[in-house]
């Protein structure tokens, strides 16, 4: 039965990719990896490893990938880090891998790539400093590790000059990962624990070219360790400078220059972080660094796991666009009163309550109370034509589908109604029904209570 559910699946994707002409690539070999039972093929967005698919491992420790790459770029093969169990690889369209990865090292077996075989050769020749640096249980001290770096920092040039591929995506690439991997295996050797730590006098002239000035740009993305690399890089202008007994978040943030770089560092941060309170304080600060989709759904995801809903807490602030595309924060209304309404034109429910909630907007006209209706529609044009032809009243906006407002508030049916009060913070996220008189008198409760 396994046998046939497995050629069912090749022939599915083959009929696929010939109907789409698509092109898969395959990865194939053994991990023999002493802790490993599961192996997992992870892309790399801004920074991060974001698994895409996994494959358990044979008694013979061996295991196969097939997919189309969402785009050429770096992957990551193992685990989760890639300072012990995980190997960065290089896919594109048609590519096909075949690897063989121990406790130590890895080797390509048979025909591959250009790419992987630059890869390769690059983790060889870093092999000797990344060991010292990663493993822990090396018991390497900065004596005998500073030599082998200053040797392998004067050698990269030359290294990369000679290692060309004839990719140019790769090769610029491939620039940016030697001089920042180089950067990471270096600061990450002097922040983690040592039987033995240099003296500032004692670190090797290599440790000079590294500051956060390595933080104008973005392109340390590209590597699946950019969030550990942008705290060292702080922590490394602090041992140059001063003390680490003056480090603050805010001195850190202000170090940093790029604010897509802030807004991984603060997301770093966030995620330490056990009090929703500290999450808000934090947030209130630095939220405008927030500046990307992923990081965006990063943020949500941290706060939804930690803010209870409990009445008297800090709402979570959401924006989408108004019929006219003007953007819309529940921020926006201060001092105000919000009843918020998550509908869709499709929910039938949804539309038996809008007589009701729009008679209930005509009698608390002229108080501060702000009606505002947030559409989970997926389609925009049906949402806009719903509005027109109904001359919905109120605030009306777009969320676009399931995302961040019903991810925050842990909405999983429509119609919902929530409540906040005049200082932002939450009254009820699961508010009656207009048609029930206790929706009135809980607005009219909230609006009093301020006065």
């Amino acid at each position: 039965m396994k046998k046939f559910i497995i050629i069912y699946i090749i022939l599915v994707f083959g009929t696929l990719a010939k109907s789409q002409d698509l092109e898969f690539a395959s990865i194939s070999g053994t991990f023999n990896k002493a802790k490993l039972q599961e192996i997992n093929l992870s892309k790399i967005v801004e920074g991060k490893s974001l698994a895409i698919a996994s494959s358990k491992l044979n008694s013979k420790k061996k295991f196969g990938f097939m997919f189309q790459p969402e785009k050429e770029g770096f992957y990551l093969l193992g685990g989760e880090s890639v300072r012990s169990d995980a190997i960065l690889i290089y896919i594109k369209s048609g590519d096909k891998l075949n690897i063989e990865v121990n406790d130590s090292s890895y080797t390509l077996i048979g025909k591959n790539s250009i790419e992987n075989e630059i890869l390769s050769k690059w983790y060889i020749f870093t092999s000797v400093i990344r060991k010292k640096s990663y493993i822990l249980g090396s018991f390497s001290i900065f004596e005998d590790f500073f030599p082998e770096l200053e040797k392998i920092a004067e050698q990269a040039k030359p290294w990369l000059k000679k290692h060309k591929s004839g990719n140019k995506k790769f090769d610029n690439l491939m620039e940016v990962l030697v001089e920042r991997e180089l950067d990471y295996i270096a600061l990450n050797f002097i922040f983690s624990p040592r039987m033995k730590h240099p003296a500032k006098e004692q670190l090797p002239s290599f440790y000079n070219t590294i500051s956060t000035d390595r933080l104008k740009t973005t392109d340390l993305l590209i590597t699946p360790f950019a969030s550990n690399i942008i705290n060292h890089y702080v922590l490394m202008d602090y041992m140059r400078n001063g003390s680490f007994k003056d480090y603050s978040f805010d001195k850190a943030m202000a170090s940093i220059p790029n604010d897509t770089l802030k807004g991984v560092y603060l997301l770093l941060r966030c995620e330490k972080i056990q009090e929703y309170g500290e999450y808000i304080e934090l947030m209130e600060k630095y939220g405008h660094c927030i500046l990307t989709d992923y990081q965006k759904e990063r943020e949500t995801k941290i706060s939804s796991g930690l803010i209870t809903l409990k009445k008297g807490e800090k709402a979570i602030d959401f924006t989408y666009k108004d019929i006219n595309g003007k953007e819309v924060s529940l921020s926006d209304f201060k001092d105000k009163v919000v009843l918020v309404d998550v509908w869709a034109t499709w929910c039938g429910p949804c539309l038996k309550t809008m007589p009701a909630l729009i008679e209930l907007e005509k009698e608390l006209d002229g108080k501060d109370v702000v009606f505002i209706g947030v559409s989970v529609d997926t389609k925009k044009e049906k949402w806009e034509g719903f509005l027109k032809k109904k001359s919905m009243a109120g605030i009306q906006i777009w969320a676009n589908g399931w995302s961040k407002i019903t991810q925050a508030y842990r909405i999983k049916g429509i119609p919902r109604l929530m409540i906040f009060d005049q200082e932002g913070k939450i009254v009820t996220v699961d508010a009656p029904r207009p048609s029930q008189p206790e929706l009135k008198k809980l607005l009219l409760e909230t609006l009093n209570k301020q006065g």
